[in-house]
Formats: structure tokens, C-alpha cells, sequence
């Protein structure tokens, strides 16, 4: 389950920046903080990249 939620969130992640879209431009529309953005963009490349190795 946990695989599944980290490749949304690195999907999400590659369709804003193909967007031009930024974190804090997305928080906003989102209702979170850039940080907590950042966080899950984040955890799901150090999951992603954890996996290849």
C-alpha cells in the first residue's frame, strides 16, 4: 500500500514541474503548507531511490 501512495505522490510531483506549477503555488491551491509539499515529495524520492538500490 505504501509503494502505491509513494508513486502518486512522485506522479503528482512529475506533472507539476511538466506544469510549471511550484510547491508553494500547489500548497496554496491545496490548502497545505509548501513545507508539508516538500516533505511528501521528498519521502517518496528517498523511498523511490532506496528501492533501486
Amino acid at each position: 500500500m505504501a509503494y502505491q501512495s509513494e508513486n502518486l505522490i512522485a506522479q503528482a510531483r512529475e506533472v507539476r514541474e511538466a506544469s510549471g506549477v511550484s510547491q508553494r503555488a500547489l500548497s496554496e491551491r491545496a490548502g497545505l503548507t509548501q513545507r508539508a509539499i516538500s516533505r511528501k515529495s521528498r519521502a517518496a524520492r528517498w523511498s523511490r531511490d532506496c528501492r533501486a538500490s
